[in-house]
């Protein structure tokens, strides 16, 4: 599991609006940790207590009471935060012995707690004020006060909310596995299957459900039964019916259907491929939505 830990390693002072990128960074990584697929450890580290925890010359637990997010969401951060690993009260088990003689900076500025963290393996949640602070990883220089020489910097995985795409392949090491089921039901009825890019990281960090993962299968199941794949077939029977409904344009695309959740999975298929290509949802449409996703499902696929 991913272990997050909130930096404070930050300029005494800024011309940002600090309490609007709080609000910002920390919402979403609200929705990054309530998001299933990725692994993330529910519980923050920071360096010190709110209250001793000095952001652009305002405590944290300041920002905490003046957080102008929805009612649920101050409160999921209240309880983050006041459950936070605190690393100053528990050295011990954090700090690496042959460290204790090093001092550690980050732009000039004491850098003690993030070495520590960069130590443990954890990421860093930058608010992005400063340029140095919107990187994809942090470089922490390090200097011997005993050698009076200084070392090989350490780095340290940073994510500032603007470079998530970056950072959830390391909250999800695996993606790949995600996949797993979906392959076996394929490889389980002797067939070959192709996926696309855009379907594999749709999967894996949008479909959030495991339920909805699961009625994709079975649907997949109950076209292969009916006779609707390996070759693809549009279902016969009247709209509100179909299972499977083929793109009138005469692509060759054809989409997987669930009505009551409002799914749709868009593929391609011969006698003995299956190559998925999109997932979309009825409610993300207005109009004609569905058919411009048969075009887009026909570009990914001339494509491949």
């Amino acid at each position: 599991m991913a272990q997050f830990y909130f930096n404070d390693c930050l300029p005494q002072t800024t011309s940002c609006n600090i309490m609007t990128i709080f609000h910002d960074v920390m919402s979403e990584y609200l929705r990054l940790r309530n998001n299933k697929n990725l692994q993330i450890n529910n519980t923050l580290a920071v360096g010190e207590t709110p209250e001793k925890t000095i952001v652009c010359g305002i405590t944290l637990k300041s920002i905490l009471s003046s957080y102008n997010g929805n009612r649920d969401e101050k409160t999921a951060l209240n309880a983050l935060f006041r459950n936070a690993i605190v690393l100053s009260n528990q050295w011990d088990d954090f700090v690496d012995p042959n460290n204790l003689y090093k001092d550690f900076s980050f732009n000039g500025r004491n850098a003690q707690y993030l070495a520590v963290a960069s130590d443990n393996g954890m990421i860093a949640i930058s608010l992005p004020i400063e340029e140095p602070l919107r990187n994809n990883t942090l470089d922490i220089d390090v200097f011997d006060t005993i050698s009076e020489q200084g070392e090989s910097p350490l780095k340290i995985e940073n994510w500032y909310k603007d470079n998530t795409d970056y950072i959830r392949p390391l909250l999800l090491p695996r993606a790949e596995n995600q996949l797993d089921t979906l392959k076996n039901f394929f490889s389980g009825i002797g067939k070959r299957f192709v996926f696309s890019d855009k379907f594999k990281d749709q999967w894996n960090y949008e479909i959030n459900n495991d339920n909805t993962k699961d009625r994709i299968i079975k649907r997949f199941e109950e076209a292969s039964r009916g006779g609707l794949l390996f070759p693809a077939k549009d279902d016969p029977r009247e709209s509100k019916y179909k299972i499977v409904r083929k793109d009138d344009r005469g692509t060759g695309v054809f989409e997987l259907r669930l009505r009551d959740i409002g799914v749709r999975i868009y593929f391609a298929c011969d006698y003995n491929t299956i190559k998925i290509l999109l997932y979309g949802t009825k409610t993300s449409h207005q109009g004609n939505g569905q058919e411009s996703d048969f075009r887009i499902a026909n570009s990914i696929l001339n494509k491949m």
